[in-house]
């Protein structure tokens, strides 16, 4: 068991708390659906000790743990983003102006139009 390893655990568990909990509603979801990572990583483990026979390590738990952590913070942050910015630009009236009219330096139609000389 080398970096690659630990490395391997944290990123495989990343992954998983970021697609359990992107679509998160509340608190007590985003809770629930830790829980349910953490539930995975554990069983996970079980299955390792049962099968190899080897010793129950809560090393790779906790790695596993923190994965689930981060990468489901990391998720519903980015979902929290991509909401705010749809909901910033649904709130602008989209620019429409015709090809003929003329506009002004301030962008006001109909006003003075300026030209470089």
């Amino acid at each position: 068991m080398g970096s690659l390893h630990t490395w391997g655990h944290f990123v495989t568990f990343l992954v998983t708390g970021a697609l359990l909990c992107w679509n998160a509603g509340g608190v007590l979801s985003w809770l629930r659906r830790c829980l349910a990572g953490v539930a995975i990583a554990a069983v996970l483990e079980g299955f390792e000790v049962a099968v190899y026979h080897s010793t129950f390590e809560l090393r790779d738990l906790r790695i596993d743990c923190l994965g689930v952590l981060l990468g489901a913070m990391a998720a519903v942050g980015a979902a929290r983003l991509v909401f705010a910015i749809a909901k910033r630009c649904a709130k602008r009236p989209s620019l429409s102006i015709a090809g003929n009219e003329p506009v002004s330096v301030r962008g006001r139609i109909g006003g003075e139009t300026h030209t470089r000389k």
